[in-house]
């Protein structure tokens, strides 16, 4: 059994909707958070979008991997290197950070929780949680789990916290909260490459970087749970999801730049109903929120 790291890091505000930081689009308030790694930018785009939608802010950041944003719409972004922003509403081109600290390795596929506390997955064996207020030097306790090799993470029914461990095996862990014990059960992700995961109406959504395809399980999950279907259309090695307050699905695409959207019900023969192309684009980690 694994042990891993979480540290208090403490963010204060609460977020809206655990799985996916969505509260949907349809408000001039609501957006689509899309960090480029290889060009050092975060896009902000206005929801709704369409395939021409154009940013409405573009903010500078040393290389960007994954963003989450909670309730009152401050944003962590990680970058390529583990370190962690936090940046204040309201967000434009020019706002900039007004807190950071280091998570580690940089898995970039970051969530806040119904709380507010920040949880900040990393390729080591380690698991980051934060809860605030915000600080420089988070004070470790431990977590004894079987986290190997967290990637992305997802909040269930009842605050279950769902990791996707991107290990040989690729399995999908399911903790109860408080999460200081082992899983609750584990699934055999039955994908190649398990990397985000969302939730979206009764249906838990995992991201196959190496398959191209986004597998589909149907709730209640438990240890014998295997895909119902899977959605390919459209679809270039996905890293990152998100999911709206309409149940439309996100998936930001590392092997085509692009920002798919699907729209339930979904099937495997789902096609994408938006394909934002998002230039030069190295897309891992995306997120919907103020």
């Amino acid at each position: 059994m694994k042990t891993v790291t979480a540290v208090a890091v403490v963010l204060g505000a609460v977020l809206a909707v655990a799985c996916g930081d969505s509260t949907g689009p349809g408000a001039s308030s609501q957006h689509l958070y899309v960090p480029d790694v290889g060009s050092g930018k975060l896009y902000v785009y206005n929801l709704p979008v369409n395939d021409a939608s154009q940013p409405a802010d573009t903010l500078t950041l040393a290389a960007p991997i994954g963003v989450a944003v909670n309730a009152a719409g401050r944003l962590a972004v990680m970058n390529s290197s583990g370190k962690v922003y936090l940046l204040d509403p309201p967000i434009s081109s020019s706002s900039a950070p007004v807190d950071s600290f280091v998570a580690g390795t940089a898995g970039g596929l970051l969530r806040f929780d119904a709380a507010g506390a920040l949880y900040v997955p990393t390729q080591s064996p380690r698991f980051l949680r934060g809860a605030s207020p915000v600080s420089h030097t988070p004070v470790p306790d431990t977590i004894s789990d079987s986290v190997t090799s967290a990637f992305g993470i997802a909040f269930g029914s009842a605050n279950r916290l769902y990791v996707a461990n991107n290990t040989s095996a690729h399995t999908i862990l399911a903790f109860d909260s408080p999460y200081t014990a082992a899983p609750a059960f584990v699934i055999s992700s039955g994908l190649g490459s398990v990397r985000g995961i969302a939730f979206s109406g009764g249906q838990l959504f995992a991201a196959d970087v190496s398959g191209s395809r986004v597998g589909v399980y149907t709730v209640t999950l438990s240890g014998t749970s295997d895909i119902a279907f899977a959605i390919s259309a459209g679809l270039a090695s996905p890293e990152g999801l998100a999911v709206d307050a309409a149940g439309n699905l996100y998936v930001a695409n590392l092997g085509a730049a692009t920002v798919t959207i699907y729209a339930p019900p979904f099937s495997a023969s789902s096609a994408a109903t938006v394909t934002l192309t998002v230039t030069s684009g190295v897309l891992f980690g995306i997120a919907i929120g103020r």
